[in-house]
């Protein structure tokens, strides 16, 4: 196995792995959302009371859960895309590819920092709550600088992959 094989598996494992630990957490937090809001809606409608913080909890989670699912749609393609560049020759194609992760990377490293901008100036409280706006901002720059380090990965496995791969 040489070096670039041997690297692109452990970037392969290391994906993986981080891929699976935000599964866990979009699942729990999914089944947490749906949880709430039905107790919310039995509360409100069968017994005629209310949850008051179910709304923020549901939308403070439900935040996470998006920036969250960034990693996972990159992982499987979902994200929106043009395929115009299969039509390419191998070694264009490859370029281009490579150049579409390094604005990624860029954009999206530009997005964590601006959300990090985002959480500093955050000072208000969710009033039901009683906890910080912060913890519902911080899911940008965690959502964003996860999904830099899903196309650092990328970056990394394209230059490793042999010549004719893109």
């Amino acid at each position: 196995m040489t070096t670039a094989s041997a690297a692109a598996s452990w970037l392969d494992r290391f994906e993986s792995g981080l891929v699976r630990i935000i599964a866990i957490f979009a699942i729990l937090i999914l089944i947490s959302i749906v949880g709430i809001v039905f107790i919310a809606v039995v509360m409100r409608y069968g017994f005629n009371l209310a949850l008051v913080s179910s709304f923020d909890v549901s939308t403070l989670l439900f935040a996470w859960l998006i920036f969250l699912g960034l990693v996972m749609a990159e992982r499987d393609g979902a994200h929106m895309g043009i395929d115009i560049t299969d039509m390419l020759p191998p070694r264009l194609h490859r370029m281009v590819v490579f150049l579409r992760y390094a604005l990624l990377l860029a954009a999206a490293c530009y997005l964590c920092r601006i959300g990090l901008a985002l959480v500093e100036r955050t000072g208000t409280q969710i009033p039901s709550l009683r906890i910080s706006t912060r913890w519902l901002y911080a899911a940008l720059p965690v959502g964003f600088g996860l999904l830099a380090v899903a196309y650092a990965i990328r970056l990394v496995r394209l230059l490793l992959s042999p010549a004719g791969k893109a």
